[in-house]
């Protein structure tokens, strides 16, 4: 246990340690007096309680007897005890007039690992675990919260850091309601602070941790819940270069897809004209063709003497010299076949 109550009042096995967990001893011996008078008692069940403050655990009070007290039997490791000795003289540095209490009971029965009661604002709940919560006491916590104006502050254990490469469902809800997730190294006395950013690449989206340590003695809390160190403003600096770096991006991806535009454009107004000026070409190629065959005929069909010519059975000479008309006047589709095929004949030889 880490509180009792001596003469009515609360006391914290944390006061006993400076901040370096150097004893003050005078402080040591005058309460192990009062315990031995029975004077020091359980904040639970009433009964005595005496002081054990030995050099390699951290300070703690313990029942005289066994009894049925439930905050008696609850055992805390070490590194919970020293993990909240460091926050417990953290806040006393950050609000040296303030009250402050460790294991405070909230009215709805629910427990703050430290609370800073705060008459000129807002109260803080600051909330330290080695494990997590399960989502529904989560929320239940935090709906608690809201509703009495309490700013909550969660820290977590050190092994809790998993050291991935995005935060787990729970810090992420905890980055979400403080800006980010904290977790205590209480064995080397430092302040992981991290930050799980998303963002564009390439239109693609990424994601990536940002994180920076810091010493706890070097540390104090504002009353709006936030740790007084550059870790938000550098997240804030992160995120705005790599938005810039994405709309450079998305900016030269945009001028690229349009000078493809543009060549496109061009590549057709280009094809079209050449297709064009084939066309006009062929066209000029067909009609000089034309005249050439055109010629051809003519030349070949003066040739040709049609009135002693000696002609083949079936063949009459006055339909073939008006044929003969026909062709010159360019009006061979009125010919019939047979007669058609018999001129072509005579040109051919």
């Amino acid at each position: 246990m880490d509180i009792c109550y001596y003469n009515g009042m609360e006391i914290c096995t944390y006061d006993l340690k400076d901040e370096s967990g150097i004893y003050y001893q005078d402080t040591v011996m005058e309460w192990k007096r009062r315990a031995a008078e029975r004077k020091l008692i359980c904040v639970d069940c009433g009964s005595p309680v005496y002081l054990a403050a030995g050099l390699i655990k951290e300070p703690y009070f313990a029942h005289y007897d066994i009894v049925s007290c439930t905050y008696g039997k609850r055992m805390e490791s070490q590194e919970l005890m020293r993990g909240k000795r460091l926050l417990y003289h953290m806040l006393k540095r950050s609000f040296p007039t303030k009250e402050i209490h460790i294991r405070h009971r909230l009215p709805n029965g629910l427990y703050a690992t430290c609370y800073v009661k705060n008459e000129e604002g807002y109260d803080l709940a600051l909330d330290y675990r080695l494990q997590t919560l399960p989502i529904k006491e989560l929320d239940l916590r935090v709906q608690y919260y809201d509703e009495q104006g309490i700013i909550p502050v969660f820290l977590l254990g050190i092994r809790q850091d998993k050291q991935e490469g995005q935060l787990s469902w729970y810090q992420t809800y905890i980055q979400n309601l403080s800006g980010s997730c904290a977790f205590l190294d209480s064995e080397e006395e430092k302040l992981i602070m991290k930050h799980h950013i998303t963002y564009l690449e390439s239109g693609k989206r990424k994601s990536k941790v940002y994180q920076k340590s810091y010493n706890i003695h070097n540390l104090s809390l504002s009353e709006d819940g936030r740790f007084l160190c550059d870790f938000y403003g550098d997240c804030e600096s992160i995120k705005e270069e790599l938005e810039e770096k994405e709309e450079r991006e998305q900016k030269r991806l945009k001028e690229i897809r349009e000078k493809e535009r543009r060549y496109h454009v061009e590549q057709m107004r280009q094809d079209s004209f050449l297709a064009a000026e084939q066309e006009r070409k062929e066209q000029q190629y067909n009609l000089k063709l034309q005249e050439y065959l055109e010629w051809c005929k003519q030349e070949s069909l003066l040739k040709i003497d049609f009135h002693t010519i000696t002609l083949p059975e079936g063949i009459r000479r006055d339909v073939l010299l008006n044929c003969i008309e026909m062709i010159k006047n360019g009006q061979e589709e009125m010919i019939s076949k047979r007669y058609l095929d018999y001129i072509y004949k005579l040109i051919k030889e």
